[in-house]
């Protein structure tokens, strides 16, 4: 168990570590912080975006990220149908399924959606971005979670078609795809090594 303290740094962490925006930091919104029997729900935006109050600095489409109590494990928070929705949707799945999937998760969640960050054209476009800015250590946590994923039974094909706004027929063409994506992250990754 974890008080909000550490949850809140382990959010300022995360979202610094994870999201790399150009000359600017991120910081919580704390008249936004959101406690509920599980833990905290954090929003956040630019330091600069808040400062100045100008759009142009300010990050859109990043989604509230929820600090479990239990553990510390960060995941993102649903918010296309609500706040309200999320948090009903994340109190009934906690800890099924994506346990312990935590950078896999974000990355399906808010990279991989086809209405996800950027529009993206293709899952090619959405993988080089992630890869430009995503540190090292969290593209290779997301193949490794991955592959561990792959390796399930029973594969978690409809929780992956609800992250990434997809519809497979059946679980092979849910972890086919899978594969696919992995195969495509280990390229580029290999692609922009320094």
């Amino acid at each position: 168990m974890i008080d909000q303290e550490t949850a809140y740094k382990i959010a300022t962490d995360y979202i610094n570590t994870y999201h790399k925006i150009y000359d600017d930091t991120l910081v919580i919104l704390d008249n936004r912080i959101i406690e509920k029997d599980f833990g905290w729900i954090f929003c956040y935006q630019t330091k600069r975006g808040l400062e100045t109050n100008m759009t142009r600095y300010k990050m859109i489409g990043n989604c509230p990220i929820i600090v479990d109590r239990l553990d510390g494990s960060i995941h993102y928070l649903e918010v296309e149908n609500g706040i309200d929705a999320g948090i009903s949707f994340y109190q009934e799945n906690r800890g099924k399924i994506f346990d312990n999937y935590a950078e896999l998760d974000g990355f399906l969640e808010c990279y991989m959606a086809k209405t996800g960050i950027g529009d993206f054209l293709s899952d090619d476009a959405a993988i080089q971005y992630y890869i430009t800015y995503a540190k090292s250590r969290k593209v290779q946590e997301v193949i490794q979670q991955g592959k561990c994923l792959l390796t399930k039974e029973p594969f978690p094909w409809e929780r992956i078609s609800e992250l990434t706004e997809r519809c497979f027929d059946n679980p092979e063409k849910a972890r086919q795809w899978l594969v696919e994506i992995i195969s495509l992250l280990e390229c580029a990754k290999f692609l922009n090594v320094q």
